[in-house]
């Protein structure tokens, strides 16, 4: 996003920072681990018998650009799921879109959207000339 000399913190801006916990039980984590017990090492996030894992979202900038990075954890995938993940970047000609939902059957997939200003069959020509498109 920004080329030349790295970011330093005053180039960041935190507008908003939340986190809230997942609930694991021993009987959710026997399911997904196999373990019994919670390790030793998860002691400091047990509270009231449960494992808190923990999501979140910061809201901030980059040099005035909004951004923001948001991580959520379920406790099982949907029916006939995997892993997930959505991002999106906005560009000045089109948004850059991952998607890794049953549709793209949980494989990350990019896709290119919003063409603003350019047409369909131009940008195809500079995709295909400037990066190769590997096909999973």
């Amino acid at each position: 996003m920004f080329p030349g000399p790295a970011l330093s913190p005053a180039d960041v801006n935190m507008a908003e920072a939340k986190r809230w916990p997942t609930l694991i039980s021993k009987k959710n984590l026997k399911g997904v681990t196999g373990f019994d017990d919670f390790p030793d090492f998860l002691q400091k996030d047990i509270k009231d018998g449960k494992l808190n894992v923990f999501a979140m979202r910061n809201d901030y900038q980059l040099k005035g650009k909004w951004a923001k990075v948001s991580v959520t954890w379920n406790y099982q995938a949907p029916p006939g799921g995997g892993d997930t993940h959505y991002s999106v970047m906005h560009g000045s000609k089109c948004d850059l879109v991952i998607r890794q939902g049953a549709e793209e059957k949980f494989l990350p997939t990019l896709y290119i959207e919003n063409v603003k200003g350019t047409t369909l069959n131009d940008l195809t020509s500079k995709l295909k000339r400037d990066i190769k498109i590997i096909t999973i």
